[in-house]
């Protein structure tokens, strides 16, 4: 049994993909909603030079990425 929320036809679009999650069986879904996943979808479809570059996924780190070349004030 859907929650309340659910079981109505969804007015928003954050519900519609909410209902998707939860509801949907299709195997194309879970590869589109995940943000890294897609990438590799999109490359193949549009090609990779349309694509931009990820600096990393994952968990934040302030010594990771484009934040380790950051001076503390924030400055470079």
């Amino acid at each position: 049994m859907l929650p309340p929320m659910f079981a109505e036809k969804p007015r928003r679009s954050t519900e519609r993909v909410q209902r998707c999650k939860l509801v949907d069986r299709d195997p194309r879904i879970p590869p589109s909603i995940d943000k890294v996943a897609v990438r590799v979808f999109a490359a193949d479809l549009v090609g990779k030079h349309w694509v931009t570059p990820t600096f990393w996924s994952g968990a934040p780190s302030p010594t990771a990425g484009p934040f380790r070349r950051l001076s503390p004030s924030g400055r470079d």
